[in-house]
Order: structure tokens, then sequence, then C-alpha cells
């Protein structure tokens, strides 16, 4: 999403027609579906793509199809697009999930039957098909009552590399009218309004939040365990020194809680993000470390005294890096760019820069335009968050 993101952005710039800018943001969807195998080690694994992604991607076409009376051609050739019936993607029929069900994943290698075919025989078999290309492999997942018909049927195609078979729980898709969601519930923790408000938006169910630098309790912390109508529960770490704190609050409850061991609330942002509620909490709380581990965080402020052992002195400003301070200077411009230079050595592709209560947007503006101007291949990003004590927080991406 964040690719189409930046494709809509370079055509607030420019003027066309509305079918030519869906085909754009169409065509740069497919790209980034191809490439999400390599972003995630399970998908890439198993040799499948995302699958919200590939929703996204059809949705698109049907929207093109619409605009254009189902003619691809009144804006684009086929050659402009590429053989998308080649890509990784496959067509996928969804009609529900059914008592007893069974989850089955095939690799098929070497087919010997065109997968538009296989698809159309395959149908009859289940429902939640899908089927992938991976090199010479099919992928194919689909829900069937009886497995072994499924895999008796698919030998005549080609060979089985693999096969995996799981009971579905039916529980996972039909809630019913429990009086305890089944869902994965997500504490956060903040310490200034726009980070409470984005974790809030990303999906946190609670936020402890104080507009002061202070440290949870452990009742703040059991009261939003208890709070949760959910027996599983991801807490969102946000500082190393809140990880006793957590722990102890865990033994005061019979629910399943695991921590995201984050550092920082930009770790725990980029952590959220790959928060996916089909996975189970083992799995979501994997993926959201990586992330948070992977998230590079820079601080400038600017100080109220004399900093002991270090050149920074009362009114100086000062930047972060890495838990040190690396440099210290009356101008905030020349800091920012020691601390750009630090975080652009580690080969960033996105840089989001929160700004607190005590800079102003005219500052933060001119900064971001010296940074764009310097660093033109990077992309730039900006919130408000009002920070009682750090003017700038940088958040950047691998």
């Amino acid at each position: 999403m964040r690719d189409i993101a930046i494709k809509c952005k370079d055509w607030v710039a420019r003027d066309g027609l509305i079918s030519q800018f869906f085909f754009d943001i169409y065509k740069q969807a497919v790209e980034s579906l191809k490439k999400t195998p390599q972003m995630l080690d399970k998908l890439k694994e198993a040799g499948f793509v995302d699958a919200g992604g590939c929703g996204f991607v059809y949705f698109l076409e049907g929207f093109i199809k619409w605009l254009n009376k189902d003619d691809f051609s009144a804006i684009f050739s086929h050659n402009d697009l590429g053989n998308f019936e080649n890509t990784e993607i496959s067509l996928i029929n969804e009609t529900g999930v059914n008592p007893g069900d069974f989850c089955v994943k095939i690799l098929l290698k070497n087919p010997s039957i065109e997968k538009s075919e296989l698809f159309n025989k395959l149908y009859t078999q289940g429902d939640s098909l899908i089927i992938c290309d991976f090199k010479d492999t099919f992928n194919i997942h689909i829900h069937t009552k009886d497995p072994g018909k499924t895999k008796v049927f698919l030998s005549q195609f080609g060979e089985i590399e693999q096969f995996f078979v799981d009971q579905i729980e039916i529980s996972k898709f039909f809630k019913g009218n429990k009086s305890v969601d089944t869902s994965i519930g997500i504490i956060a923790i903040a310490d200034c309004p726009g980070f409470n408000e984005i974790l809030l938006e990303l999906g946190a169910d609670i936020v402890i939040y104080d507009n002061k630098p202070i440290k949870p309790s452990i009742n703040e912390i059991i009261n939003s365990i208890n709070e949760l109508q959910k027996n599983e529960i991801i807490i969102l770490q946000s500082d190393k020194d809140n990880r006793i704190i957590i722990e102890e609050a865990i033994k005061h409850t019979n629910k399943k809680v695991k921590i995201v061991h984050t550092e920082n609330i930009p770790s725990s942002i980029r952590a959220l993000i790959q928060f996916n509620p089909d996975y189970d909490i083992g799995y979501n709380v994997e993926i959201m470390e990586k992330a948070g581990k992977e998230t590079i965080v820079g601080y400038i402020g600017q100080s109220i005294r004399n900093l002991p052992g270090e050149k920074v002195r009362t009114g100086d400003y000062f930047a972060i890096f890495e838990n040190k301070i690396i440099s210290s200077d009356k101008s905030i411009d020349k800091v920012l760019n020691i601390l750009i230079e630090k975080v652009i050595s580690k080969q960033v592709s996105l840089i989001t820069i929160y700004y607190g209560k005590n800079i102003s947007f005219e500052k933060v503006n001119e900064l971001i335009k010296e940074i764009i101007n310097n660093y033109p291949e990077i992309e730039i990003d900006s919130r408000w968050i009002g920070h009682p004590l750090y003017d700038i927080i940088i958040q950047a991406e691998i």
C-alpha cells in the first residue's frame, strides 16, 4: 500500500485521465505484489503472494474494467502491463468455511496441466481455492472435506512434492454470540498525543497514554488486560525499561499475553503495521518483533542544562542515535544533517519525521526541503506528534 500511496502522490503534480491514473496504480500494485514473497519469509518459503494485496489488485482490475466497459485496450495494450496471468497470482474462489473442512496446501512439481484448466477441475472439490505459479511448481491451497481424494486427483497432473493438512478451527471464522472475542487484542504504550493517535489508528485496542515521560504502572497494565474481552493479547513494550513491569502484570492474569519487545514507540508503530489478524498470536509476535528490530530511530532535543561528560551546553540541540549522543550545536539544521547522514548509511528507503510541540510547522518544512535536496532518492513523510521532550524523532525503514 505504501508503493500505491507513493504512486498516487506522484499524480498530484500532473494532469491526466482518471482511467490512466487507475491503470498506473494498478500496474504498480501488480509489480509490488510480485515482490511480496521476498518481504516475508513465510510467504517466500511457501511461494505465496500476500492475500490482501492480491485482493486489492483484483479490486483495481475490476474498477478499471468498469471504467472502460470491460475494454482494457481502451487505455493500454497487453504489452504495457505484461502477462498478468503468468504472474504468481491466480484465480481465487472464496465461498466460505464449513464445519469439518480441512485446509490443504500442496506443492505440485512440473505440472502437466495449465493453471486455469487445473483451477476449473479442482474447483468442484472444495472452496477457498488459490493456485500460484512459483517457477516450475504450482502452490495450491484449498479447503476440502476429503484431503485424500484431492491428493489422488492432483497426482495425475504432476509430482506432489509437499502435502500439508490442517483441521480448520471453525471458531476462528465464526464468533457467534460469545462474550469473549476470540481475536487477538493489542495494548500499546504512548508518551505524547500524536503517538497515542497513531497507535489507535493502526488498530491498537488500548493505548496506555500519559502526556508526560513516565512509565506505566503495573496496575495500569493489569487493568488494560482485564478491560479487553479477549483471551489472547499482545503488548507492545515500547521501552526496554517497561519489560519488568509488563512481565509482573502478566503474572496477575489467566489470559494468554505475549510481549513484543520494541525499544521505542516508532518501533512499536512499525511492528503494529505488520500485525495480521489472520495469523496466530505466536506468528504475529515473530513478525512484529522482526519489524521492530529493523526500525531505525533517531532523536533531536534541546538541552535545558549543561550535560556532564558531553559537549552539550544549555540551549544546544543534540542528536541521539543508537543510544548515544552523536552531535550537538546551537543550530538544529546542523544537528539534523549529521543525524540524517547516520540514518542514510543504513540503506533506508523511507524516512518519517515526527515533530514535537516546541518546533514550528514552518521550520519542519524548511528542514524537510533541505533533506529532499540532499537526498532526492529518499521518500520523506512527516507528522506532528506534540512530543514534550524531543523536537524531532526520525523513524526509518530499511
